[in-house]
């Protein structure tokens, strides 16, 4: 994990889309604003998780099994190959399936 120093108005970036500035700093609390293309999603921690749980449950995958998000990706790429679509580099490629 990479741990950075800011005070309050200092930013950092990730890459070349995302940058990140410390807004307020309080006793309890840190608020960050966070600028980032709209094709990436941001979300809180808990948010991701509950996201996450509820696309395996979707796929009749169990949250809980240490391999869950193994077999999610398997199952989009299942769907993905049927439908004709591959994924490439984060690009979607149409490919000619044969039916």
């Amino acid at each position: 994990m990479l741990v950075f120093s800011r005070k309050e108005g200092e930013s950092f970036v990730i890459g070349d889309t995302i940058f990140v500035t410390v807004v307020r700093i309080s006793p309890t609390t840190v608020r960050l604003g966070i600028e980032a293309p709209v094709a990436i999603n941001v979300h809180r921690e808990e948010v991701y998780r509950s996201i996450q749980k509820q696309n395996l449950r979707f796929f009749g995958i169990d949250p809980a099994a240490p391999d869950a998000l193994v077999q999610l990706r398997a199952s989009l790429a299942d769907i993905n190959e049927a439908i004709g679509l591959k994924i490439v580099r984060g690009a979607v490629k149409v490919i000619d399936v044969q039916t």
